[in-house]
């Protein structure tokens, strides 16, 4: 799935593809958990982010937890080091 500009979130978000998103991933409300494939945006904060296989950011990562549902996954932010949150 590609979005061109944001995706703002107001709810939990779930979908079973790639995610590719030419902006920022806004989540609001309680919409603080994602749970997609793979994940590729400009920016992304969120609580907790549950992927499959490869989740990254190119300029900013905030989170409060972010894990791979596969054994070899991997996630980064290309600009920024990963914002853990508290």
């Amino acid at each position: 799935m590609k979005i061109i500009g944001d995706l703002i979130l107001e709810e939990d978000y779930f979908i079973e593809e790639d995610l590719i998103v030419e902006g920022n991933i806004i989540c609001k409300n309680k919409a603080w958990d994602i749970k997609a494939w793979d994940i590729e945006a400009w920016d992304i904060k969120a609580r907790d982010i549950d992927f499959w296989a490869v989740c990254y950011a190119r300029e900013s990562f905030k989170c409060k937890s972010c894990k791979g549902r596969r054994e070899h996954n991997k996630f980064f932010c290309l600009d920024k080091e990963i914002e853990i949150l508290q």
